[in-house]
């Protein structure tokens, strides 16, 4: 195993060669990346976490943008009004089931991945739109064996050992973007109901758009704060790949949340587009929306991108029989 020292890389582009060799037969891997100004590659796991990155997931994390504002965001266009008839009853019940054989259970068709997950957080405190960014967070987010971990590495554009743990527990954030929201709607035992509302159009591909609600005798959406959680029911949209029956974009909004509870509005919103994973292709989060309101004015908002998919690999060990 090599070690590169931080100290030693200025920016530019590299090449890491990975040579393999038993007895007479060699096997080599290579892996290029880029380095511009303050390198993510530079950051080392603090002890409080899981496993220190590999060479891939440096080279991954060199290369990674950290702006997420209008990255990955799908552009869908509705088409014209009666343009496209209304689906039968029976064609709205084989959309959905179309749509619940992929997301039921969607974490558990996944490949074991890695990827970088970066998170824009900002407020307002006016009610206007006035804007004030609080913090940009990168972090190398694992999916092993259907868990989900993650690894901040940097934040407002410095090393960091800081987690999630340590960040101000009343700032808002998030987790479960792979599958949580699609589970829920989608489950039998929620039994969501759907209304078909218009046809639209992502590029080339048509999407069929649905309103759903959810009941909180059903199932609920939980929102938290430092005195405690609710649930509450939920409506919002989904959009359909009229081919795939794959999900392309879903959004949520709690419903009748309490009165006297800290957080007064919440929302949602997941946008998913095609990745290849090793040989594959699988319908991943690429950008995500979460916004609070708080109190009579202020709104919390976080958003977040996932780039940069690769399939997860340990470390490999070679048994050499005798």
């Amino acid at each position: 195993m090599g070690i590169l020292q931080e100290r030693t890389i200025p920016a530019g582009d590299y090449q890491v060669i990975e040579s393999l060799t038993q007895g007479e037969n060699t096997s080599e891997k290579s892996l290029t990346f880029r380095i511009e100004g303050p390198e993510l590659a530079r950051a080392a796991t603090p002890a409080n976490t899981g496993a220190a990155p590999n060479a891939d997931e440096l080279g991954m994390l060199a290369t990674s943008k950290l702006q997420t504002s209008g990255t990955h965001q799908l552009v869908i266009t509705s088409l014209p009004e009666g343009s496209v008839p209304a689906p039968s009853a029976d064609e709205l019940q084989a959309m959905v089931e179309a749509a619940r054989k992929h997301s039921v259970g969607y974490a558990k068709s996944l490949p074991n991945f890695v990827c970088v997950e970066t998170t824009n957080r900002s407020v307002d405190t006016s009610g206007n739109g006035a804007w004030k960014r609080r913090d940009t967070m990168a972090e190398l987010l694992r999916f092993v064996d259907y868990v989900e971990t993650r690894t901040m590495v940097e934040r407002n554009g410095e090393r960091t050992s800081m987690q999630r743990s340590d960040l101000d527990p009343t700032w808002a954030s998030s987790v479960g973007e792979f599958g949580n929201l699609l589970n829920l709607v989608f489950k039998p035992e929620s039994k969501t109901e759907f209304r078909w509302k218009e046809a639209a159009t992502l590029g080339s591909t048509t999407v069929q758009v649905l309103n759903y609600r959810v009941s909180p005798k059903n199932e609920t959406m939980v929102l938290s704060d430092n005195n405690g959680h609710i649930g509450v029911g939920f409506h919002g949209m989904v959009y359909l790949d009229s081919a795939t029956g794959g999900v392309r974009r879903i959004t949520m909004e709690a419903d009748e949340v309490p009165r006297d509870f800290s957080i007064h509005a919440a929302s949602m919103s997941v946008d998913y587009d095609y990745v290849t994973i090793g040989a594959h292709d699988y319908l991943m989060p690429m950008r995500a929306v979460l916004a609070l309101r708080r109190g009579r004015k202020q709104t919390d908002l976080n958003e977040m991108a996932f780039r940069g998919y690769r399939r997860y690999s340990s470390q490999a060990k070679i048994v050499v029989n005798p």
